[in-house]
């Protein structure tokens, strides 16, 4: 997740959202329903704490971006850190028990071979 966002302006990577949708950048922009949607995507990461606030750009004559403090940097990163080990916790959980079922039928079918024999 981290690749996809664009933490100097504090939006996801639009490119990114458009190759793995098979679509081009200008429907982002372009297409009213796919801009409201995305630009609501958004607000939600950001709700979540999973995106840092949006930097809003000055007027055109001062090209300068106001930039994001180190501190939403840092909170950012570790919420988005933060993030990926719960799933990779949910992951391994699911893995886990998938495996100890394994065990406790092959288990049981050892012992019904040991009775047998």
């Amino acid at each position: 997740m981290r690749e996809m966002v664009n933490f100097k302006d504090g939006v996801i990577n639009r490119g990114m959202i458009a190759n793995g949708c098979e679509f081009g950048r200008a429907v982002l922009r372009q297409n009213p329903k796919v801009k409201k949607e995305l630009l609501e995507w958004e607000v939600n990461l950001r709700v979540q704490g999973i995106l840092p606030s949006k930097v809003v750009k000055k007027q055109p004559d001062n090209n300068d971006a106001t930039i994001l403090d180190q501190d939403s940097r840092l909170k950012s990163n570790t919420v988005l850190n933060c993030h990926a080990l719960e799933i990779r916790i949910q992951e391994l959980e699911a893995e886990n028990d998938e495996l100890r079922s394994k065990l406790s039928r092959l288990d049981g079918h050892h012992h019904e071979n040991k009775v047998f024999a």
